[in-house]
């Protein structure tokens, strides 16, 4: 679902000029979606703070040093790969 130099694509094209761990500095990241998992479901989350059982898809990479997580926002980076197509 997300190749590796779209997602570089992205990133170039939206200002993101460091790809390092915020955690640990590590440049290598693994992206954690594929055809057989497109993306992860995180919660959305009511004004109280609760969850309202409905999900959002999060594209997450994952710290290949560290394990932290970075997650964007799946529709939010499909979007834009489908306005600028390579």
């Amino acid at each position: 679902m997300f190749a590796a130099d779209d997602l570089m694509r992205f990133h170039e094209a939206i200002g993101i000029l460091s790809t390092r761990c915020e955690k640990c500095g590590n440049e290598t990241w693994a992206i954690e979606s594929s055809e057989l998992a497109p993306a992860v479901g995180a919660s959305v989350l009511s004004p109280t703070r609760m969850p309202t059982g409905a999900q959002f898809e999060v594209l997450a990479l994952t710290c290949q040093r560290c394990g932290n997580l970075w997650m964007m926002s799946a529709q939010f980076v499909r979007d834009w790969l489908n306005e600028h197509p390579a």
